[in-house]
């Protein structure tokens, strides 16, 4: 079962995928060995929570917040805190969820097969927020007007680009230059420059 799950057409995804843990210790240990060791996405952080210090926690996830993070409400909170687009997944206490039902467990192979099914449904619903739709009060650039882009405004696109998810680096370096145009066309901007860029997010 966690084969086919790992194996499918999002396999290449883990590796680009980043995780953070802060629960009890067998979580974060297990958590961390099966994610990074075994299925090869990137842990920026796995603490006990019983052992974490809050302050640096919060440092940490604010300053690269991780794109699932398995954690405390208090680190929903953190993340919160900066509008992050981090995927929560409850894992430790105190939680904002309960989770009673036993088809829902993190250990052994049941948990293994759970968690990687809500990584992958995770994965999609993060594909699925970057498709174009038209949605209430959507906005177009004009497209008989066109913008000069500066090599530096290039040069940070291409970075910014970087640094999303691999899944959906096309469709949110397509949706960074609309918002920058559509900035620039508000404001009577003729050429799109790195200012701009650092104007929309």
């Amino acid at each position: 079962m966690i084969w086919d799950l790992w194996r499918g057409p999002q396999s290449e995804w883990f590796p680009t995928v980043s995780f953070g843990v802060v629960a009890s210790e067998s979580y974060a240990r297990g958590l961390r060995k099966f994610l990074e060791g075994e299925l090869g996405m990137t842990c920026v952080i796995s603490e006990s929570s019983a052992k974490a210090d809050n302050t640096s926690v919060r440092s940490l996830l604010q300053s690269k917040p991780p794109q699932i993070m398995f954690g405390r409400i208090v680190d929903k909170i953190y993340l919160g805190e900066v509008n992050a687009k981090t995927f929560f997944i409850p894992a430790g206490f105190p939680g904002p969820i309960v989770r009673r039902a036993l088809g829902t467990p993190f250990m052994g192979f049941s948990g293994a097969v759970y968690v990687v099914q809500e990584i992958v449904n995770l994965l999609y619903e993060m594909l699925f927020s970057f498709l174009p739709s038209q949605k209430q009060g959507f906005e177009f650039v004009d497209s008989e007007k066109k913008f000069e882009w500066t090599r530096e405004a290039k040069a940070v696109l291409e970075e910014k680009t970087k640094r999303a998810p691999f899944i959906s680096q096309i469709s949110f370096s397509r949706d960074l230059k609309t918002k920058a145009e559509l900035y620039a066309q508000k404001n009577g901007i003729d050429k799109i420059t790195a200012e701009v860029l650092e104007q929309v997010r």
